[in-house]
């Protein structure tokens, strides 16, 4: 692996965080890095992107809440 694909992989991580943090504040950020990508290309990753950040909460959702530590979770052993 070069050092331009280390940055090119740090890059495409960050960004990807970015919905999950500031989905609103994070479309010029999309636009600003799929500058140069045809429409047809950047409706893809737009796709892709939204997939995989409702898989990541969902997954931390599921997470969570099997392992005890979510506020439902926490009422229900609290429940006499």
């Amino acid at each position: 692996m070069s050092f331009q694909d280390f940055i090119d992989f740090v890059l495409g991580s960050l960004a990807a965080l970015f919905p999950v943090v500031d989905p609103i504040g994070s479309v010029p950020i999309f636009l600003v890095l799929t500058a140069g990508v045809p429409q047809s290309l950047r409706y893809r990753y737009a796709q892709r992107i939204a997939l995989y950040v409702i898989l990541l909460l969902v997954g931390f959702l599921l997470l969570v809440h099997r392992s005890g530590n979510s506020p439902a979770a926490r009422n229900e052993v609290q429940s006499p």
